[in-house]
């Protein structure tokens, strides 16, 4: 009876100890480089890439040692090197600290990367297990360092300012950026062409911000150019459903601001008898009045009137340009190459080959309508009652 109490007592101690032991393959958080962001530019010397990782700092306190004040952020670490891989391990040498990959945030390509081409860059990132897919994959308008060495105002963290940048456009329209995945899915495809968000820094009022000023279009790999935000929104109109945005219009008796509520957009893609394609869009948008300017001494239907009319051409306008542009640049954004591989493969086999030059002589019918509703809790502006009887 003692021998079988003991052997009970020697198991429940067994067992108490393994569950007082953590996991033997945890890692300490104050042994590892939470890396947040990183940017690839076009090194000084030939072949080289100067790369730039942003770490977040892990303190125990919001003081640094000594009380020299808050401590920073994050600090920013370099490498050089002809490859991406070949980087990340000179600075693994040199680093009391192992680099953490899987928190990153960001992807910054420089735009002299961009132009040569982010193909083996992407390769290295996506071979690495430890490399998120859904990481964002963003272009400098200048250098990808200096975004990531900006520090702005509201988040400290550029690379998590970004990040929260990106959520809040994608909450008007999830074609406004693009993630790794993607952007290689694709590459693979081949046919429809990348784009990306280009970011840029500026300082207004003695502060360094971070701001979008377009998108990047890539030819394959290589960015072939940028468009400004205005062809970037004639875009998104084209791919689907937006839930938000602005539209300006400006005519000879007022000006008006106003909300894009909701817009729709339903693509169609047509075949001729004589291998020509038609890209058909209709475009369904409904507006509200955020600001009206002037419009002196006239009627509110008269001007609701004017100015859904106006904001009609101006949504053809926006959208007209960006497809213009998308054929002068010879990259189908749209996915029409990829839509005539899926519904029409025996065509897409005589097409494939020469899709840079077919893509140019698509036609665009483009139908656009318009609501304008709402004009908010006050119907005219403070000024058109001013010449009424």
């Amino acid at each position: 009876m003692k021998r079988k109490l003991k052997t009970v007592f020697a198991m429940l101690l067994c067992s108490t100890l393994l569950c007082m032991t953590g996991c033997w393959d945890n890692k300490e958080l104050d042994s590892l480089s939470i890396v947040t962001g990183i940017g690839i530019d076009t090194g000084k010397e030939p072949g080289n890439l100067d790369l730039s990782f942003q770490i977040a700092s892990v303190q125990n306190g919001s003081k640094k040692e000594g009380g020299g004040g808050e401590a920073a952020p994050y600090l920013i670490r370099e490498s050089k090197g002809r490859f991406v891989l070949g980087g990340i391990d000179a600075l693994r040498y040199g680093n009391s600290r192992q680099l953490f990959l899987q928190h990153n945030q960001v992807i910054i390509f420089g735009s002299d990367v961009a132009k040569s081409g982010v193909k083996p860059y992407l390769d290295s990132f996506m071979r690495n297990t430890e490399t998120r897919m859904e990481v964002w994959v963003l272009v400098a308008k200048n250098d990808a360092r200096s975004i990531l060495s900006t520090k702005t105002e509201q988040d400290k963290i550029s690379s998590v300012a970004l990040t929260r940048m990106i959520m809040n456009e994608r909450a008007i329209s999830p074609y406004s950026s693009t993630n790794m995945l993607q952007f290689t899915s694709h590459l693979v495809d081949r046919s429809t062409a990348p784009v990306t968000l280009v970011v840029e820094r500026r300082e207004e009022d003695g502060l360094q911000i971070l701001n979008f000023s377009g998108m990047a279009v890539f030819k394959d790999d290589v960015m072939v150019g940028m468009m400004d935000m205005y062809q970037m929104q004639g875009y998104i109109l084209s791919m689907g459903e937006v839930n938000g945005g602005s539209l300006e219009i400006v005519t000879d008796l007022g000006n008006a601001d106003l909300k894009i509520t909701k817009s729709s957009c339903k693509q169609e893609i047509v075949l001729g008898d004589q291998g020509n394609i038609t890209f058909k869009l209709k475009v369904n948008t409904v507006l509200a009045v955020g600001a009206l300017q002037n419009f002196r001494g006239m009627d509110i239907n008269k001007v609701i009137s004017l100015v859904n009319g106006k904001a009609k051409e101006a949504l053809e306008t926006k959208i007209k340009a960006c497809f213009a542009e998308s054929q002068r640049l010879q990259s189908d954004i749209y996915g029409i190459g990829a839509h005539i591989h899926k519904h029409h493969p025996k065509e897409w086999k005589t097409m494939e080959s020469a899709w840079a030059s077919i893509y140019p002589k698509i036609r665009l019918e483009l139908e656009v309508e318009t609501n304008l509703g709402s004009s908010g809790k006050i119907s005219e502006s403070l000024n058109m009652r001013e010449g009424h009887e």
